[in-house]
């Protein structure tokens, strides 16, 4: 098995890894972690499991973790954050039922946790059950008020169920908790422009808009307050890929509400093949495919 990029980490460290040492730098990591978290690891199942789990969370390719996280799980079966851990891992390669058997795992483990209750939750809106995402949130968000991004989570369920009011109250309080402005007024935005107030949704964005610069170009709140301005220039002049696949998203969600039914598909659809991956720009890309243009999934 292919271990994680062990040279980027000491590249961080400003030193050099040579080829072949991999597994040189692999053992003494271990030993590093085995003697400085738990000191009296060896022979001991269950703290060999964590020091899996603590290893898997540092690595960079997804297989690698998978792999310290099951070796995590066959250790200690009890090892909830393992089971979390591997969802996640699954989730974002795009598998969501196996994420979905993980944290079903870690709730029964550890049912009063509001961030397994959340990933779950997520999951539940990938898969276009946004009824059950709410209830997970719910609990999440009973368990711990004060956690922004619960809010955000569940306006987007509220989003996915068309009920705009609760969605507008949820992401109004996950932005007075402190979540990112500019990402949830968007998200305000669509609730608002769904409901059928196009204009109080650009009111929204405009006071936010007035405030950034041509430089912030990539920022929804300029893009769907501004309009299209050489939207090609724009794309061309993104710094990376990720920057490339949201402009799409925002794009071809701003050409709906404009009523462009073509060219919505089109960059929606171009988004949802992008490599790159973002939770919420391809879980609204996808639903707004398959529900809001009645297009199934695999349609050409």
């Amino acid at each position: 098995m292919r271990r994680g990029k062990f040279g980027d980490f000491f590249r961080l460290l400003g030193l050099k890894c040579p080829p072949g040492w991999h597994s040189f730098f692999l053992i003494l990591l271990w030993a590093i972690l085995m003697a400085i978290s738990v000191p009296h690891a060896w022979g001991n199942d269950n703290d060999e499991a964590k020091n899996y789990l603590k290893v898997g969370d540092i690595l960079s390719d997804p297989q690698d973790r998978l792999e310290y996280y099951t070796k995590a799980i066959e250790l200690d079966p009890t090892l909830s954050d393992a089971y979390h851990n591997r969802g996640y891992i699954y989730f974002s390669l795009g598998e969501y039922e196996l994420a979905l058997q993980d944290y079903h795992r870690a709730l029964e483990l550890s049912p009063d946790m509001p961030w397994y209750l959340n990933s779950r939750g997520v999951v539940y809106n990938a898969l276009f059950e946004p009824d059950r995402s709410v209830v997970d949130l719910n609990r999440a968000i009973e368990l711990d008020v004060s956690i922004d991004l619960l809010y955000i989570n569940r306006g987007i369920s509220h989003i996915m169920l068309g009920e705009y009011r609760q969605a507008e109250d949820d992401l109004q309080i996950g932005i007075e908790k402190g979540y990112d402005r500019d990402y949830a007024l968007l998200l305000l935005y669509i609730a608002r422009a769904l409901s059928g107030n196009l204009t109080g949704a650009k009111e929204t964005l405009g006071e936010r808009a007035e405030e950034l610069t041509s430089d912030d170009w990539i920022n929804p709140v300029i893009m769907f307050y501004g309009g299209v301005i050489d939207w090609e220039r724009m794309l061309s002049s993104a710094r990376d890929e990720e920057q490339k696949m949201e402009g799409k998203f925002y794009l071809g969600a701003w050409y709906y509400f404009e009523g462009e039914r073509e060219l919505t598909e089109g960059y929606l659809r171009e988004c949802l093949e992008s490599e790159i991956y973002d939770f919420v720009e391809y879980t609204l890309a996808n639903w707004m495919v398959v529900t809001l243009l009645g297009v199934g999934e695999d349609s050409e």
